[in-house]
């Protein structure tokens, strides 16, 4: 290690030492600079998840779009069926697989889409949860801390006892941050088997079993006009 690596080694340690004694002597700027950081991550994904409620709802009318186009190319095909019209029938008959095509595609984004922006819609309020929770730890803590401190100067006071109660103070800061980060932990492991998020999964299903049936259905009933007309 040369010279210099030597000097900047120092200059880092030694403002290593001086951050650490600031916060040790006021735990309020700890509080404070942890629920700053919150805020910050907290507007940055409050714009993702405006993002992402955006593009659902665009995902959302381009599929509304593609289901009216559906309905027309269909009523256009029944029209050119009753006329006797085979080269228009096979037209529309082409343009509707593309439109179901699309349509399962757009489904299929739908969905996704959908999914994604709940789960990040909890976790933008479990995210404000926390920094109200943060906020709330802060001034019972700090009031805590100012109680002990006035406990330890009037016990120094009267037994001449010389304690360090700045590190314990910090110590048991450090402690409850700890127990926070590993509470939003535990609450985005829950967030992803959410109730919420199962049973939009299956409402989603069962229109699709829905419209099967309805399809098969209407299958059925062709093939029965069909039949009657033949006789």
């Amino acid at each position: 290690m040369n010279i210099f690596n030597r000097i900047a080694n120092l200059i880092t340690g030694f403002f290593n030492v001086l951050i650490g004694g600031v916060e040790r002597s006021n735990p309020a700027l700890v509080y404070e600079q942890a629920i700053d950081n919150k805020i910050k991550k907290h507007n940055k994904l409050r714009k993702a998840v405006a993002n992402l409620t955006m593009m659902r709802n665009t995902t959302q009318a381009s599929l509304q779009e593609e289901k009216d186009r559906l309905d027309e190319v269909e009523s256009y095909l029944e029209a050119a069926m009753d006329d006797g019209d085979d080269d228009s029938a096979l037209m529309l008959l082409e343009q509707k697989n593309e439109c179901e095509d699309k349509l399962q595609q757009l489904e299929n984004e739908y969905e996704t889409i959908s999914s994604q922006t709940d789960e990040a819609m909890e976790s933008l309020q479990n995210h404000r949860n926390e920094i109200d929770k943060l906020k709330r730890e802060r001034n019972f803590k700090l009031a805590q801390h100012r109680a002990a401190e006035l406990k330890n100067q009037a016990y120094e006071e009267i037994n001449g006892i010389s304690e360090d109660a700045d590190s314990k103070a910090i110590d048991n800061i450090r402690k409850q941050i700890d127990s926070e980060i590993a509470q939003a932990d535990m609450n985005s492991e829950i967030n992803n088997g959410s109730h919420a998020t199962k049973m939009r999964k299956l409402k989603v299903r069962s229109s699709k079993l829905k419209a099967l049936k309805q399809l098969e259905e209407m299958k059925a009933k062709k093939q029965q006009v069909k039949a009657q007309k033949s006789i």
